[in-house]
């Protein structure tokens, strides 16, 4: 069995197996280490998983950065800070962006001036679109307008963006008029990919 099948495996008996699931976070094949770490999600309260998923924040392969930082950014209030603040300079433009995320996501209030001095320095709207949503969660209002901007955006990816992001981060801002914005946007959307996207965030925002 591959270690990719093992930790497949291992996912569908929930709620074990993470002892063996730590171990393959570890393995020399980046796609296995990205796997176990996603797989590893569901241990949150189990200290050893908390430490391994904040030490492969410094994984030197992007995608399994991007699945740590997609698992802190689910949990919160995770002591991550620093280990964050270190991937608002990563190489990749996905990884800053979703760290910025992560970073309001983990309440980090001194992140908010590091994330507005990369917002100007971004390299795509792509990026810009999390900063705007992450310096809105911490505190920043005036990136609320800035964020939902985005769905006027001529890309329909950063449209798509704007109503999956918002999922992440529904619990730390105020909803007060964003379903109508939403659903305004939806009536101008032609593309397919954006309209699910928003009917998904709608309905999820909605219920």
């Amino acid at each position: 069995m591959s270690e990719i099948d093992e930790i497949e495996s291992i996912s569908a008996a929930a709620g074990s197996g993470y002892q063996r699931l730590l171990s393959l976070s570890y393995s020399s094949d980046p796609e296995a280490r990205m796997r176990a770490i996603e797989a590893l999600h569901p241990f949150r309260d189990i200290e050893a998983v908390v430490d391994r998923v904040v030490s492969a924040l410094s994984d030197s392969d992007d995608l399994v950065r991007l699945e740590a930082v997609a698992a802190i950014t689910e949990w919160g209030k995770i002591d991550a800070a620093e280990q964050l603040v270190e991937l608002l300079v990563d190489d990749e433009w996905l990884v800053r962006g979703d760290a910025a995320i992560a970073l309001a996501t983990v309440g980090y209030a001194p992140g908010a001036s590091l994330i507005a001095r990369r917002f100007p320095q971004a390299e795509c709207d792509e990026e810009r679109v999390r900063y705007a949503l992450a310096l809105w969660c911490l505190g920043d209002t005036g990136y609320k307008d800035v964020f939902l901007g985005f769905l006027e955006n001529p890309h329909y990816r950063i449209r798509c963006a704007v109503a999956n992001l918002l999922l992440n981060c529904r619990n730390l801002i105020s909803m007060d008029g964003i379903l109508e914005r939403l659903k305004e946007a939806l009536d101008k959307e032609g593309t397919e990919a954006a309209r699910s996207s928003l009917k998904n965030t709608i309905a999820a925002l909605g219920s």
